[in-house]
């Protein structure tokens, strides 16, 4: 029910167009096979699309959904459109287009409301409407009751999204096609390109395909009680849907109960979170923190670990099982500020990769095999992956090379994971090593970039990032730190040919060119990694560059960073810079020919003054946001380095905010860094990140810091 399917009339929305009622639905391919997450979502009230929904594009995001259009907006993708229509100056043009509201949204007063206005009232009326179902249970599965009535009405199946077809049908009126009809069903072809790994549309590709050449959209329908589909011309294919509508429609009603109706009020929530507005906002949560903040006792070992430990725990009971495997729904930032309710994918910062980490740790350190058993069920897809990914240059590219959002973060999780898990059955379908072994060919491959002259436009730019999260530092870190762990000739090449391109790319800039501060996209972060990669190397004259390099990009961000120290978080602000500038100078102390005679190098008297500027930023994070990426728990990671520096300052710091953070996780629990602060489970915006921020705070000697990643703990 997108917003062009219900009309505000007053306090009684009229649903139009309700022809996908009782709909049975194809699953969507997989490259991994099955993910219960993916399926938990599918059988969620999202589906409805009346909860703010997303579609993306290379011009940023749209939302779609009925409750979530306020708006009139632009289409997030260039659009074929014809300009000086009905004249001789007709000519087919890309770009952008508006996309009109419609008539869903009531406008008391003339304005219209965001729908996070009235969540309290929306889950109210969620609450009561689920309740009054789950009461009549046996009614609705009777086999005389309502739903029967409907078990042979014809109702329509969306097989693929309409926004296909029309792209299709756009694309292939193009002039430079209407000429030559092979090349006009080269267009429709793609269709057999998306339906390569799903045998069920394969069996409609030609009925589509007929269709789009009459120039229509496909219609395919369906009977609530059959698998069969029919198609627009009245052909049916028998056993297409995996079970009839009826049947899933009376799965999920018997399934109905207090932990399914949690479950759905945690997608209601988040959903409506997404459009509230950006991660870290104040709200009453915080307002509570602060006006009732917890006394400071200190944060000894057993509490530290008991907090953790209850983060696990909630992380056990909101997994989703199914065939042996386990994931996560979450909230994941997906394009600039947009954030989005999905399935976990298998990336380390906001992926199932970190959170098996995270479990996995916390299982070693308390003994608990319920936390390691369910770290190796949410792994096991991982080494079909990086086969698909090693097999395949384009899908490794389009997974990018970074060491948080890339994968240079699988490879970095791996290398944790290895000597965690060792070989439990998380990795059953292949070694450790093995597993490693194909993510550094698909990381080779992230990094090399697409074969010349394929890909124009914006795709092209993929390698203007050259950080940590996304970008060649990420790459080159995990390299490195595959390297050191293995010794494996792979990766030392790997990592020798990213750094010179990295160092060639910090060479071209221009001297106008602005620093750009925090670690994860910035200056700090591709300094940090050049000088890893230096002192990993051993060769001195061979890296000389690259050291010097590093060293002036370290000065210039740490320069920045303390004349404007506003921004306290670790991924784009003061905490992340002295991480990077501590360890590169715990590393110049370890190897005194790589000395980098850094002005600003991290002496008694500017530790201290970072230190109090840390304390400080970490107090203001406190309240809004605990998580490793914007929140206190990045910045506890800073005063924990200078601690271990032997700043006074930052070992004072560092047990007074250990105990207020301590304080507010048992008082009013975790606090992600998330719109409306919505719990998630990943490693640097959620759950999985605090609890081994906790784990850190308790065994900083046995726990290595999951911002600075390296392949053993320190």
């Amino acid at each position: 029910m997108h917003y062009e399917n219900l009309i505000a009339c007053g306090d009684q929305p009229v649903l139009v167009d309700a022809e996908t009622l009782l709909h049975g639905g194809l699953p969507q391919a997989t490259t991994v096979g099955h993910d219960p997450a993916a399926e938990a979502l599918r059988a969620s009230v999202q589906r409805t699309c009346l909860l703010p929904t997303l579609l993306i594009g290379e011009q940023g995001a749209l939302d779609i959904s009925a409750l979530g259009r306020v708006d009139s907006g632009a289409y997030p993708s260039a659009c074929l459109r014809w300009e000086h229509a009905g004249t001789d100056l007709m000519r087919a043009v890309r770009g952008g287009a508006d996309s009109p509201a419609a008539q869903n949204q009531p406008l008391p007063q003339g304005l219209a409301a965001a729908p996070a206005d009235h969540r309290a009232a929306l889950l109210a009326g969620f609450r009561l409407g689920y309740d009054a179902l789950a009461g009549h249970l046996d009614e609705l599965l009777d086999a005389e009751g309502p739903l029967a009535r409907w078990a042979d009405a014809p109702g329509r199946l969306i097989v693929r999204a309409t926004r296909l077809y029309t792209t299709l049908l756009e694309e292939s009126t193009h002039p430079d096609l209407l000429h030559d009809a092979l090349a006009r069903d080269a267009v429709f072809a793609v269709l057999w390109t998306e339906s390569a790994q799903d045998p069920a549309r394969q069996r409609l590709v030609e009925y589509e395909i007929a269709d789009l050449w009459r120039g229509d959209v496909p219609l395919f329908t369906h009977r609530p009680d059959r698998t069969a589909v029919w198609t627009s011309g009245g052909a049916g294919v028998d056993a297409v849907l995996p079970v009839p509508a009826l049947t899933a429609v009376h799965a999920k009603i018997a399934g109905m109960g207090e932990v399914d109706r949690y479950d759905q009020e945690w997608v209601i929530a988040a959903s409506l979170a997404v459009s509230a507005g950006t991660a870290g906002s104040g709200g009453p949560r915080s307002q509570l923190l602060t006006a009732s903040a917890p006394a400071v006792a200190p944060p000894t070992r057993g509490r530290l670990l008991a907090a953790a430990c209850g983060v696990a725990d909630e992380l056990v009971a909101r997994a989703v099982h199914a065939g042996g495997r386990a994931n996560w729904l979450g909230l994941e930032q997906v394009v600039d500020a947009h954030w989005a309710v999905l399935p976990m994918g298998a990336g380390l910062a906001q992926g199932y990769t970190g959170v098996a980490l995270f479990l996995a740790q916390a299982g070693r350190l308390v003994g608990a095999e319920r936390y390691l058993d369910l770290a190796c069920a949410v792994l096991r897809p991982l080494p079909s992956l990086l086969r698909a990914l090693a097999l395949d240059p384009e899908l490794s590219l389009a997974a990018g090379p970074g060491g948080l959002d890339g994968i240079g973060g699988i490879v970095h999780g791996l290398l944790r994971l290895r000597e965690l898990l060792g070989d439990r059955a998380g990795f059953a379908e292949a070694a450790p090593d093995d597993c490693l072994e194909l993510a550094l060919v698909a990381l080779a491959h992230a990094v090399a970039g697409p074969a010349e002259g394929t890909v124009e436009g914006p795709a092209a730019e993929w390698s203007s990032a050259d950080g940590v999260a996304t970008g060649l530092a990420g790459a080159l870190a995990a390299a490195v730190a595959a390297w050191q762990a293995t010794g494996s000739a792979q990766a030392a090449e790997l990592a020798r040919a990213v750094a010179d391109t990295l160092l060639d790319r910090v060479a071209a800039r221009s001297a106008a060119d602005a620093t750009v501060p925090g670690f994860a996209e910035g200056d700090a972060g591709i300094g940090w990694a050049l000088r890893r990669y230096a002192a990993a190397h051993g060769d001195v004259p061979a890296v000389a560059r690259h050291a010097a390099a590093a060293a002036e990009l370290l000065r210039t961000a740490l320069t920045a960073a303390r004349t404007g120290t506003e921004d306290a978080s670790w991924h784009s602000g003061l905490s992340g810079v002295v991480l990077a500038a501590a360890d590169s100078s715990d590393v110049r102390d370890r190897d005194d020919e790589l000395d980098d005679d850094l002005d600003d190098d991290l002496d008694e008297e500017l530790a201290e003054e970072l230190a109090a500027a840390v304390d400080a930023g970490a107090g203001r994070l406190l309240p809004e946001d605990q998580s490793l990426r914007r929140g206190a728990l990045g910045a506890l990671e800073a005063l924990s380095v200078l601690a271990g520096r032997g700043s006074r300052t930052a070992r004072t710091a560092l047990e007074r905010r250990s105990g207020e953070l301590l304080g507010a996780v048992e008082l009013l629990g975790p606090r992600c860094g998330t719109p409306d602060q919505v719990p998630t489970p990943g490693l640097l915006n959620g759950l999985a990140g605090i609890g081994y921020g906790l784990l850190r705070l308790a065994c900083p000697d046995d726990v290595p810091s999951p911002l600075l990643p390296s392949p053993a703990a320190t």
